[in-house]
Order: C-alpha cells, then structure tokens, then sequence
C-alpha cells in the first residue's frame, strides 16, 4: 500500500523513474543496460527473500518458484506505477492490492 500512497501523493511527478524503468528502451541508450540490472537486482532481492521464507517454514508453498514470484510481484509494482500515472485514483489502486493480496499465502512472521 505504501507503494501506492507514494504513486499517488500529489507531490510525485508523473512519469517517474519508477514507471520509465520498467520499460525497455533503445538498444543503444546509456541507461539501457542499468536499468536493466536495477530490474533484475530488485527482483533477486525480492526471491532470496521469498526463498528465506521457505526455508524458514513460514507458510511460503513449497510449489512456488520465488524466481518467478518475484518477477509477478516487480510486474505488479510496475503496473501500479503505469495505472497512476495514467489516471487510477489511490482507492482503485487500494482495491487493486486487496485484490491481489487475497491470493497471497498467508506467511508467518519472523
């Protein structure tokens, strides 16, 4: 949710280096192959978390692949930033997440 409050805070520009990140550029621009990497590390981070999950038994499924479940959840993140940037207000966004989260596994805390 934080990440939609601060996608919809009036005082966030539009556009942002969050939204233009997310999509592919120019074979030849000079920020191709860095925003490629910031891509790929968030989405690492994000799996060697899932899989500390797992191995800490805390309610990951064991069947879930978290290389893949974190590219779903980076996906997710890129279109709240393309669905405020194009006019989704923050309570459609909210839903969205509530939605979202309800197919979530519940995981315990550490």
């Amino acid at each position: 949710m934080g990440f939609v409050d601060f996608l919809t805070d009036p005082e966030h520009a539009p556009g942002c280096l969050i939204l233009n990140s997310s999509l592919p550029i120019a074979e030849d621009h000079p920020f191709r192959a860095e925003w490629a990497e910031d891509r790929r590390a968030l989405r690492e981070r994000l799996a060697e978390r899932f899989r500390k999950d797992r191995r800490a038994d805390r309610g990951f499924p064991s069947d879930w692949d978290p290389a893949h479940i974190a590219r779903l959840v980076v996906s997710l993140i890129w279109g709240i930033a393309v669905e405020a940037h194009s006019g989704a207000s923050r309570p459609e966004l909210r839903k969205m997440v509530v939605q979202f989260l309800k197919t979530w596994p519940q995981v315990q805390a550490s």
